[in-house]
């Protein structure tokens, strides 16, 4: 994906634009606020590294159990 931003070149050469965006996958256990919450800190993440840097933030191991434990719950 970094590759792809810095290969795009827009028509007009003195106009330069960077891109440094966030990104996370969303569990089936997820409220949107966890999963905004985690899109958000990988979106700060990319930008505290610098300039066209892409951000993956994985669901934490701490979620995934709750998950776990709220499936079983549920059934």
């Amino acid at each position: 994906m970094s590759a792809t931003i810095i290969a795009y070149r827009l028509g007009d050469p003195s106009c330069t634009t960077t891109t440094s965006p966030g990104i996370t996958g969303l569990h089936l256990s997820d409220d949107v606020t966890r999963w905004m919450k985690r899109a958000d800190d990988a979106l700060y993440e990319a930008k505290h590294r610098g300039r066209n840097r892409v951000t993956l933030r994985y669901i934490k191991e701490e979620d995934n159990k709750r998950s776990k434990s709220n499936q079983v719950n549920n059934i």
